[in-house]
């Protein structure tokens, strides 16, 4: 039998509840109801986080702290600042498809009415991965590898490629196609930031 201090039976809550959220929403959700769909009853759930506040915030530190991850460990790799871009496309995508609804939760909170969702700073974390990502373009305008031109325009085509992307793989029966009929995988990933790049690149040189 299952002990209420066990890692899984931890897994077993957060992956109930955020699916409870994402169905039903934050506020409409009750630990009740998580606790039933976990097999546990609440006291487990007061063990492991207090209250249902702190199973949300559990699942965005999570969501947090394994995006951190994924740009640290791109950063840390050799390579151009074109090359190290469709890493780290490749690799916050990947994120996104295995985290797909926490990241659901994650953007209903962010972009639609919080429903009493408690405080999280999703603008930091934006802020991040824009710091980021404009750090290897700036990156690739110095090493000449990226035109000097048009600073703004690039920063926003590639973040618009990344939200593209990430849209096509939280699509409904994104498993199977992407935006516009497509499948939302790798190829399709480095396609769309490869366009983008190449015109970062300008005419004088070749992807």
């Amino acid at each position: 039998m299952e002990q209420q201090n066990e890692p899984a039976v931890r897994e077993r809550l957060l992956e109930a509840a955020v699916g409870l959220f994402v169905r039903k929403g934050y506020h409409a959700t009750s630990v009740r109801e998580i606790v039933e769909a976990a097999g546990v009853t609440k006291p487990v759930l007061y063990y492991w986080f207090k209250s249902k506040e702190g199973v949300f915030l559990a699942l965005m530190e999570m969501a947090v702290e394994a995006h951190r991850e994924v740009v640290t460990r791109v950063l840390a790799q050799p390579g151009t600042a074109a090359e190290r871009i469709l890493l780290l496309g490749e690799q916050v995508l990947e994120l996104i498809r295995e985290n797909a609804d926490v990241v659901r939760l994650f953007d209903a909170v962010y972009y639609g009415p919080r429903e009493g969702a408690p405080a999280v700073d999703f603008d930091a974390l934006h802020g991040e991965f824009r710091r980021v990502l404009f750090g290897l373009i700036d990156e690739g305008v110095t090493s000449g590898e990226f035109r000097s031109d048009e600073l703004e325009a690039m920063q926003s085509a590639l973040l618009g490629a990344f939200l593209v992307c990430n849209v096509a793989v939280l699509a409904p029966g994104a498993d199977e196609q992407g935006c516009c009929g497509r499948p939302a995988g790798t190829v399709e990933v480095r396609k769309v930031l490869n366009v983008v790049l190449q015109g970062m690149r300008g005419s004088e040189r070749k992807m």
